[in-house]
């Protein structure tokens, strides 16, 4: 679904089920850096700032980087 029209279409009716349960003052989306979630966070909650989840951040560099060179 990445990079579809479907894909942020489904992230968008997540967020809107999300607000219709009561969030109310968000101000900040936590996730991975899938686009689609990205785009929804824009165009339904323009107000609200983004960031990338640090877990997925650190896990997406380690995945490039070969065990033998990690520090322990």
């Amino acid at each position: 679904m990445a990079g579809s029209e479907k894909g942020v279409a489904y992230d968008t009716s997540l967020l809107w089920g999300l607000t219709d349960q009561g969030p109310k003052g968000v101000r900040l989306v936590v996730s991975d850096d899938y686009e689609g979630i990205k785009a929804a966070v824009a165009e339904e909650l323009p107000w609200v700032k983004w960031q990338w989840c640090v877990v997925r951040f650190e896990r997406n560099v380690l995945s490039r980087v070969p065990t033998k060179a990690w520090v322990r």
